[in-house]
């Protein structure tokens, strides 16, 4: 397989979500069976929340619960 270039990324929190609700970048160079890892910034916010990954044209929901700070139930 061939390598990828500018590959954008984003991670977004749908719910009660105060403070970081939506993180995005570029990935500039990913060559074939690399991995990079991504992560969002801080994020505060309470209550139940749907967290959508996309990457390129591929994308991925998961639910948990925001406890300010914390993310559990992933």
């Amino acid at each position: 397989t061939a390598d990828a270039t500018n590959v954008d990324w984003n991670i977004r929190c749908d719910g009660t979500i105060f403070l970081g609700a939506e993180t995005s970048g570029t990935i500039p160079l990913l060559a074939a069976g690399q991995s990079v890892s991504i992560k969002s910034g801080l994020i505060i916010g309470l209550g139940k929340t749907d967290i959508t990954i996309t990457i390129g044209s591929s994308s991925t929901t998961v639910s948990g619960t925001v406890l300010l700070f914390l993310i559990v139930g992933l």
